[in-house]
């Protein structure tokens, strides 16, 4: 059976600083734990990547993923293809390779990516590989990113980070809303997700301009003698986009009295 694994090269022609070395390996382990996480819904014990193998000369770095008994062994292989994939296309992006978008990269992916390639960027007349192999060396997908390519895909990168700026406050006045998911431990913040149709069929991110409103739409309604989870609440919204694709839903105001039973003809 075919073992993918994850290899960077980096072709070296000044000595190579440790501490810049850890902090591109660990952008690019940040990369892959939210590549897992959004793409692949891993739990985080499950995101994790391993150093397999280090050689001289040029710096030869071969990484798998460390794999929870529950993960199966394809389902390993097919991470690091995705995300080597997804890794590549994102350097060919940005190095003016592809001409289309195809990921929606927020501030994190662009400082993960712009870090993973300072080494090489500083480091004039260097080059890194990154390549997806396979068994006998053989390289599926792969790479070649040099020092002055390097610099302009990090000047692409501050470029396309001014563009992520969010937009102007789109504010609607009584929407429909509905829970998808409601936490209630401190360590689950942020895990909040609601729908709009009228907007999007789809869950989204949501957050309370008052906190007392989360409260009381995540309480029995005594009304209407119904559960909080199956109601439909009318509110006003501030639709929260970055590059017109919505990211969160920040509740500005609930319409109590106007809360609606579905279930009522």
């Amino acid at each position: 059976m075919c073992e993918l694994k994850l290899s960077i090269k980096i072709n070296n022609k000044q000595p190579i600083e440790l501490n810049q070395l850890t902090s591109s390996l660990n952008a690019l382990a940040n990369e892959y734990d939210l590549y897992c996480k959004n793409e692949l819904n891993y739990t985080k014990n499950e995101r994790k990547l391993e150093i397999i193998k280090l050689e001289k000369g040029c710096l030869l770095i071969e990484l798998i993923q460390l794999t929870p008994a529950v993960i199966p062994l394809i389902e390993n292989m097919n991470s690091i293809f995705c995300f080597g994939t997804y890794f590549i296309e994102t350097l060919q992006f940005f190095s003016g390779k592809k001409e289309e978008i195809k990921y929606q990269y927020n501030k994190k992916n662009c400082e993960n990516t712009a870090t993973f390639l300072q080494q090489t960027a500083n480091d004039n007349g260097s080059s890194i590989d990154i390549n997806v192999v396979g068994n006998n060396n053989t390289i599926i997908i792969g790479e070649k990113t040099d020092s002055l390519t390097a610099n302009a895909i990090q000047n692409k990168i501050a470029k396309y980070q001014t563009e992520l700026l969010e937009e102007e406050p789109n504010i609607l006045h009584k929407q429909g809303f509905y829970w998808s998911i409601a936490s209630f431990l401190n360590k689950q913040e942020g895990k909040d997700k609601g729908i709009i149709e009228s907007l999007d069929k789809k869950a989204h991110k949501v957050i309370f301009e008052n906190e007392t409103d989360k409260e009381i739409m995540t309480t029995f309604n005594d009304k209407l003698n119904k559960d909080w989870q199956d109601l439909l609440y009318i509110v006003d919204v501030e639709v929260i986009k970055i590059q017109d694709v919505i990211k969160t839903y920040k509740i500005i105001k609930v319409y109590y009295d106007d809360t609606i039973n579905p279930n009522e003809n």
